[in-house]
């Protein structure tokens, strides 16, 4: 007998079906939301001053394409670009940006597992422990990484859009989830593993029925596209403008090295965003160590083959599916810091929390596919699911409440931005209009990124963020610096041309 293939909901619309499911969904976004909406009182850091330093200093075509830390960033430039032209430098609508993009990608991974598991309580339970995990601070709470947050909606779109057509996604559909897998390249590093592991995803969530199969053909080719559209964006970027700091021919060359202690480190940056996606609010970074890695891997792993073996065929390739798509997400993180993997410990890169945003989706799901096949095997009656979501609800909120999730608001980079741009403006009123004012440069403390002075000259470049001219007052302002390297650099800016001079 042919098994059935399709894996979707009964529902065309599960968010519209039912009231039940529409409080689920509810229920989801407004902890999500409760969570997170502090991220709004976020300042800028570290690379946020580069990018709004080179929004105002450089092209807009030399701009888009400028990689950074390793990624090509044309779609996040795009929106950083979009948002410094319409917010400047007011930061609560950048993370209000941010925060609404959560909102969708926690609506989407609700519609998602929603389908997958036919169970809008699961769906409730896997979007909660999601979208409310600490661990995404590091991703909401920094702008610079907001392309991985856009990242994270370009998988779940093509996941939406799969699911719900399971049987035979037709040909509008599969375009669509190319051209979101091109989006999440140009996105962040981790859309490069992402999108090469979208076919597999789509083969075993929707797999061609005969004659189907030649349709499936083109979405296989982005096994080699995404990595050529990455390496095309840095070598038009070099041919144009500059390269970037970190090249894909460094970061291969680093990989190639360092191969036999890639296995160890993808392991543990896995375990570590597992643990801490499961423990939630009550999670102690001091505790985790090694072992566990082993021991969460070993378990989920065993858990997993029992499931498969045990499950239908289509419950098999969902976590075929999932598992190929985390493995995409953290492999491409690990091919990328392999090198700071190695000359930190294990425990410091892997609890860095940007590295987990979208990784973390895939294997949500593979949870819930796994507790929904539990809930098969000894079925249980509705109250009491209803009755086991509600405390496990009700026991995060009170963890919650009684550890509390402070948010890194950066505080300090906001009050030495404060201090800067105060001094700047004494030194600019201590002159007579007309007269020139010289300031000498300093380095900017509250810049913490990869760029050296020539790219981020200090405070020069400060001043260029937060006055619209190099004329203050009727004075113009110049900023001394002792090292003609800078200065050289400078004169290549739409800004700081002239501004930077030697000392007099």
């Amino acid at each position: 007998m042919q098994e059935k293939e399709p894996i979707q909901s009964p529902h065309p619309n599960p968010l519209l079906e039912g009231e039940g499911e529409r409080l689920a969904w509810l229920i989801a976004i407004v902890a999500a939301a409760f969570v997170y909406h502090p991220i709004t009182r976020n300042y800028f850091y570290g690379d946020d001053f580069l990018n709004l330093y080179r929004i105002e200093n450089a092209g807009v075509l030399e701009y888009l394409l400028t990689p950074h830390g390793g990624h090509a960033l044309v779609v996040r430039n795009a929106l950083f670009y979009l948002c410094a032209r319409a917010f400047g430098t007011e930061p609560a609508p950048y993370f209000s940006v941010v925060l609404v993009t959560h909102l969708l990608n926690v609506s989407l991974l609700f519609l998602v597992i929603r389908r997958l598991t036919d169970s809008a309580r699961l769906a409730c339970f896997g979007t909660v422990l999601w979208g409310t995990s600490p661990i995404h601070e590091g991703a909401l709470g920094w702008y610079s990484v907001y392309g991985h947050v856009v990242t994270a909606t370009a998988l779940l779109l093509a996941l939406a859009l799969i699911t719900r057509r399971a049987a035979t996604p037709s040909r509008g559909v599969l375009r669509t989830c190319y051209g979101l897998a091109l989006l999440a390249v140009m996105s962040f590093g981790v859309g490069i593993g992402l999108a090469m592991a979208l076919p597999f995803a789509v083969a075993w969530l929707a797999p061609a029925l005969p004659g189907q199969a030649k349709r499936r053909m083109p979405l296989m080719s982005l096994f080699v596209v995404a990595p050529l559209l990455y390496l095309g964006l840095f070598w038009l970027n070099g041919l144009w403008f500059s390269e970037g700091l970190e090249t894909p021919g460094i970061l291969t060359k680093v990989a190639l090295q360092l191969w036999a202690s890639i296995p160890s480190n993808l392991l543990h940056l896995i375990a570590y965003g597992l643990v801490r996606l499961v423990l939630g609010f009550a999670f102690d970074p001091a505790l985790y160590a090694d072992w566990m890695s082993y021991a969460v891997i070993g378990g989920l792993t065993f858990w997993g083959l029992i499931v498969a073996w045990r499950s239908p065929g289509q419950i098999r390739r969902a976590l075929a599916a999932c598992t190929a798509l985390a493995l995409g997400c953290y492999g491409m993180i690990i091919l990328g810091r392999v090198a700071f993997f190695n000359a930190y410990s294990t425990s410091v890169m892997a609890i860095q929390p940007r590295y987990h945003y979208a990784g973390l989706i895939p294997l949500t799901i593979v949870l819930c596919l796994l507790l929904n096949h539990f809930g098969t095997a000894r079925p249980l009656g509705p109250m009491v699911k209803t009755v086991l979501l509600l405390a496990w609800l009700g026991l995060n909120a009170v963890v919650y409440n009684r550890l509390g999730f402070p948010i890194d608001h950066h505080r300090e980079a906001k009050e030495q931005t404060r201090d800067v741009l105060a001094t700047i403006q004494s030194r600019i009123d201590a002159q007579s209009p007309g007269e020139d004012v010289y300031i000498p440069n300093r380095s900017f403390i509250a810049f913490r990124g990869l760029a050296p002075p020539t790219h981020f000259p200090g405070w020069a470049a400060v001043f260029v963020i937060f006055y619209p001219d190099n004329t203050v007052d009727g004075r113009r302002v110049y900023f001394a610096d002792k090292n003609l390297d800078v200065i050289d650099a400078s004169a290549k800016g739409k800004r700081t041309a002239g501004l930077l001079v030697p000392p007099r």
